[in-house]
Order: C-alpha cells, then sequence, then structure tokens
C-alpha cells in the first residue's frame, strides 16, 4: 500500500510492520491514500506507526476532540476514559459507568477514598 505525500510529491509506503513512510505530523489515511495532518470523522492518529486508525492499540483512547490516539483524554471539554478494552474518550460515562472526576475515568464503583457516591440520574460520583 502506498500513500501520497504532497509536501514534496512523493509516494510512501507502508513496510511488513506497519509502519508508513509519511513525515512527522502527518498520518496515513486509509479512505483516501494520502498522508494527512487530521484523520478523518471516526479515525484517530495512531503515533507509532503514523497511521489514522478506527481502533487504538491497547492502553490508549480514541479522543475524538483531536482524534488522537492518547493515554488521556481532553479536559476541555471534559472528557472520561472509557476502559482500557474499549480504549475511547466520551464525555458522558454510560451505564452501568460513572464519571469519576478524581481521575476522569468511566468506573463501575465510586472512589472509597474519598467517600464517593453514584448518582444514577446524571451518572456521576459525587
Amino acid at each position: 500500500m502506498s500513500y501520497k505525500y504532497d509536501g514534496n510529491h512523493s509516494c510512501v509506503y507502508v513496510d511488513n510492520n506497519g509502519y508508513t513512510g509519511c513525515p512527522s505530523g502527518y498520518w496515513a489515511n486509509p479512505l483516501d491514500n494520502m498522508c494527512t495532518t487530521l484523520c478523518p470523522a471516526d479515525y484517530f492518529a495512531e503515533q507509532t506507526k503514523q497511521l489514522c486508525v478506527t481502533i487504538c492499540p491497547n492502553g490508549y483512547f480514541a479522543d475524538p476532540v483531536d482524534r488522537l490516539c492518547k493515554t488521556d483524554c481532553s479536559l476541555t471539554p471534559e472528557y472520561y476514559r472509557l476502559s482500557l478494552t474499549i480504549g475511547t474518550c466520551v464525555q458522558f460515562c454510560p451505564s452501568p459507568y460513572f464519571s469519576d472526576n478524581s481521575t476522569y475515568d468511566c468506573v463501575q464503583q465510586c472512589p472509597l477514598n474519598p467517600l464517593m457516591y453514584a448518582y444514577e440520574i446524571t451518572r456521576n460520583c459525587v
């Protein structure tokens, strides 16, 4: 698979390990086979291999604010990390999760220290 890089009008390739030849600050967009500075909607920039992906690697979260795979979610606006297995950032934690403002994680049980309670209506730990 090759990707077009308009910076110097060249084609770059994906090697056997999945790494692209797109330059730093660019990601390989699989929808149009071009190196891009912003991944398309519903895709996220995977920093290691310089690829736009729909699912971030383990330990990373898909942040819809800047469309990057990151270890933490954006705080403006507030986003919460929705479990390592799901690997996405959300503004509102879905059931059965609650938003924990001390860690910015979606949790199934609110913290005990300090003691917080799960508020069903807002899905927040209070």
